[in-house]
């Protein structure tokens, strides 16, 4: 039976970039995915404290997906509060739409760290997993490895069928884009060109967010 798929791509947003959203209509384009929920994180567990609040990376994240009827912006892990585990949000998602195949989505280098994601073997029991590859990035020889490779689907389609617990390689157009340059360039008052769109870079000038 076909179903309806939701697209979970989440990650700081400090701040949202051309690459992530570059990336999710590449994404988009190839795999045709009914919607693509973005989710800021309250506080990832493997990285620092976001530097711009969590309003702002909403705000901004709103700006950037604007006129993209297919995407939005989903702030469950900011109104939960504390670590942002990301199978509390598939749960979450699963219970809110019983109904759609869950994708979650994050990129090669992201997946060097799956082993270290808090209960990350059952990520499988409520999503299929999509890796946006990169032929320039190999992951390690590992039975961790192994398994996500065992598990990888024999075409696209399979999305919309399988529930849960499938792999799906998609290859995107790498955009060397850096969050930590961008916030260097806001703090120097230097306009960060093609890494940002032209609102969220307003939006950053008008509140000085990365000025300090």
């Amino acid at each position: 039976m076909t179903s309806s798929t939701l697209g979970v791509f989440g990650g700081s947003f400090d701040p949202v970039h051309l690459g992530h959203l570059h990336s999710m209509w590449e994404l988009q384009l190839h795999l045709s995915l009914d919607t693509i929920h973005f989710i800021p994180c309250a506080q990832s567990p493997l990285k620092q404290q976001s530097l711009a609040s969590a309003e702002h990376r909403i705000a901004m994240l709103k700006l950037a997906i604007r006129g993209q009827p297919k995407w939005q912006v989903d702030d469950r892990e900011i109104q939960r509060q504390g670590a942002s585990y990301t199978i509390d949000t598939l749960k979450s998602l699963k219970q809110d739409f019983p109904q759609h195949n869950l994708c979650l989505i994050f990129s090669m280098d992201v997946a060097v760290d799956l082993p270290k994601w808090h209960k990350w073997e059952e990520l499988f029991d409520y999503a299929n997993i999509i890796i946006l590859s990169r032929p320039e990035f190999l992951l390690p020889e590992a039975s961790w490895v192994q398994d996500l490779k065992k598990r990888t689907l024999a075409n696209s389609s399979e999305l919309r069928t399988k529930k849960s617990g499938g792999v799906w390689w998609q290859t995107t157009t790498a955009l060397n884009i850096s969050a930590t340059e961008i916030r260097n360039l806001c703090k120097k008052q230097q306009p960060p060109p093609y890494l940002l769109q032209h609102d969220v870079w307003q939006y950053i000038q008008q509140h000085k967010i990365y000025t300090e």
